[in-house]
């Protein structure tokens, strides 16, 4: 579960940087606005993370039995990145939508990893008397 843990961390680190860039970016004149090019980046780059975080989650939900973790893991992982790929379709002429509607997904699924790893872990073992 700590591999889950450290992927939906980096998911939600990756966006977090993907919108400070886009701040910075949107503040930025003239030709030094190229250095931020590589912020364009980090929203595909999100989202594998965020679908690598939902695999691993569903892969540990699936080896411990846990059947309802495993149906709101699946549905989350598909939402995010069919939803993600079909905003950018639908909102293709407005980025700041797509950028909102894409960010609250990405958020979604990392978020529920998390509380998946840590709901998961089961009671602490007894003490042997």
């Amino acid at each position: 579960m700590v591999i889950v843990r450290i992927c939906a961390l980096f998911s939600l680190c990756a966006l977090g940087t993907y919108h400070l860039a886009r701040a910075l970016a949107a503040q930025c004149v003239g030709a030094r606005c190229d250095n931020y090019l590589f912020a364009t980046l980090l929203l595909p780059l999100t989202l594998a993370l965020a679908v690598a975080t939902g695999l691993l989650a569903i892969a540990a939900a699936r080896r411990r039995g846990q059947g309802h973790w495993l149906g709101l893991l699946i549905g989350s992982t598909l939402v995010t990145g069919l939803g993600s790929l079909a905003s950018l379709y639908v909102f293709r002429d407005s980025p700041d939508t797509f950028v909102a509607i894409v960010t609250a997904l990405l958020v979604l699924l990392p978020l529920l990893a998390l509380l998946h790893s840590f709901s998961s872990a089961g009671p602490a073992p007894r003490a042997a008397p």
